[in-house]
């Protein structure tokens, strides 16, 4: 059985923890799509530290026969530089100000399990959004969105609401029929 595990890692967790109570002055990014949409990466830059979230495609194992598929995958690190950096862009990164504090942090998880027969040959975990709760009572979340994209989706408002995964429209391949897909969402308050 191939299990990949590409939830947020401690050291993200750790970056992420660090923030709460914290005021985030504003964020950065690269608008290339609608004006929402950013590519890559989204830094949060608080009180005088600065994390990015960044989303990039890896060759994922998909089976136990060495195959793998190109999937995106949500890290946060603390910001090594002083300006946002991305590959392939030649247009400075947009600021939006934000100026209010961080209350809580919610990793949104996804997992979608792979069965041929009833036995298990897939599980994939992975985090698909992260929720900041603000103290102006709304959250900016920011969503990956398609397994298969490096966009992020940044949005202010009820996760709920603003949160799409992709993979939760997975269907079983009808030549097929012994290949079944299912789909579970968490939520993981830091």
């Amino acid at each position: 059985m191939s299990g990949v595990n590409k939830t947020i890692d401690s050291e993200g967790i750790t970056a992420l923890r660090g923030i709460i109570g914290k005021r985030i002055e504003s964020i950065d990014a690269y608008i290339v799509a609608r004006d929402n949409v950013a590519w890559r990466a989204v830094r949060i830059n608080c009180d005088g530290t600065a994390l990015d979230i960044i989303n990039e495609l890896e060759h994922l194992p998909i089976n136990d026969e060495g195959d793998t598929e190109e999937m995106s995958s949500l890290r946060v690190m603390s910001s090594e530089t002083d300006v946002l950096a991305v590959d392939d862009v030649d247009t400075g990164a947009s600021t939006c100000e934000i100026g209010t504090t961080v209350t809580g942090v919610t990793l949104v998880n996804g997992r979608v399990v792979t069965r041929d027969c009833g036995r298990v040959i897939a599980d994939r975990a992975y985090t698909q959004a992260i929720a900041f709760g603000l103290s102006s009572g709304e959250s900016l979340v920011l969503d990956k969105g398609a397994w298969f994209s490096e966009m992020i989706a940044i949005g202010m408002g009820d996760p709920e609401d603003l949160v799409y995964d992709d993979a939760l429209d997975w269907e079983d391949d009808p030549e097929d029929p012994a290949v079944h897909f299912s789909w579970s969402r968490s939520l993981i308050r830091l």
